[in-house]
């Protein structure tokens, strides 16, 4: 029979569907300052508490991923600018992305299954074609499958999608998989052919704005010592008689890294030149030490104004209040 659209035959035994492709357009007015889950396969109340992390979600940096893998950052949606996410998955894989770009690539464990024992033959002794003792049922893994009747998009809470300025116009589900990002760029095309002349519009008229006006020619650059680059060169925090070795200036070095990082992820010649030899998930581990160092490097500025004004105490203990009440997965 038909449940949701979803036919019997497209689910497994646990009746959820395990094998599928999502499509979404969406648009961000502003980039969330915590991570907005999109979905988690279930019903909304799965997104709280211990399971939070299992969601798929849109990182502070615009990424779109799940299980701690936020996508590389040359697919990072934009603020105010429509984005069309897929999201696919098989058994051991769920894949993301963004504008038909591969984002994030997410391995599912597989689990062991438990011990087969028939009904009413516990027993008896096994015969020819029974199944013996120690076999196992099929590995499995259920992050992220679908139950066609709980299913809930946006499963956050609603003040995260207010702040956020969320807008939906496309939704579908897919009971096949979308094997590569060629397929999922054919597909998408199919969709989205009017999306791509509104857009190319838009960038039109960005450009003859940014033309239009006389602010470049008058910026003036900071002066060299006090570019972060330089600080971390010749005035790194750990290096003795530098004047910053002390407490309450590590967020000097920290800015160097996360400017450093940034211009690679986002600059491709330089990304070749550095890491041409790097992998799809070797891009995706940078995007994620890259939001770590963002987010270290707030917390380092926070201390280091607490130090220079006497309430370094207080700071850490409001730091430890804030980490106790936070729920598994936030960040």
């Amino acid at each position: 029979g038909y449940e949701q659209g979803i036919t019997s035959w497209s689910v497994e035994d646990d009746g959820k569907l395990h094998t599928f492709t999502l499509v979404l357009a969406i648009r961000l007015e502003n980039l969330p300052t915590t991570n907005l889950p999109l979905f988690t396969g279930g019903p909304a109340s799965s997104a709280e508490g211990k399971n939070a992390l299992e969601a798929v979600q849109i990182f502070k940096n615009g990424g779109v991923g799940a299980l701690g893998q936020c996508g590389t950052a040359e697919t990072a949606i934009k603020p105010g600018r429509w984005a069309w996410i897929v999201v696919t998955r098989k058994l051991g894989e769920l894949i993301t992305y963004v504008n038909g770009r591969k984002c994030a690539m997410v391995k599912l464990e597989l689990k062991k299954g438990k011990d087969k024992i028939k009904k009413g033959k516990a027993e008896e002794a096994p015969k020819e074609g029974d199944k013996k003792d120690g076999d196992k049922e099929p590995t499995v893994n259920t992050a992220f499958a679908i139950d066609p009747k709980l299913c809930a998009l946006l499963t956050g809470e609603s003040g995260e999608r207010e702040a956020c300025g969320v807008s939906i116009k496309y939704v579908a589900l897919k009971t096949s998989r979308w094997e590569d990002e060629s397929k999922v760029r054919t597909e998408l095309l199919k969709i989205r052919n009017t999306d791509e002349i509104a857009d190319d519009a838009a960038d039109a008229r960005d450009a003859m704005s940014a033309q239009m006006s006389l602010q470049p020619l008058y910026g003036k650059p900071p002066p060299a010592w006090l570019h972060p680059t330089f600080c971390a060169a010749f005035a790194d925090h750990c290096i003795e008689g530098t004047g910053l070795d002390q407490m309450g200036s590590a967020h000097t070095s920290l800015e160097f890294f996360s400017l450093a990082l940034k211009r690679m992820l986002s600059n491709r010649s330089l990304s070749q030149l550095f890491g041409g030899a790097l992998t799809h998930s070797d891009w995706q581990s940078c995007n994620a030490l890259l939001l770590a160092i963002d987010d270290a490097k707030k917390l380092a500025h926070r201390f280091s104004q607490a130090m220079q004004s006497g309430h370094a105490r207080m700071s850490l203990s409001q730091l430890m209040t804030t980490l106790k009440k936070q729920k598994a997965g936030e960040a």
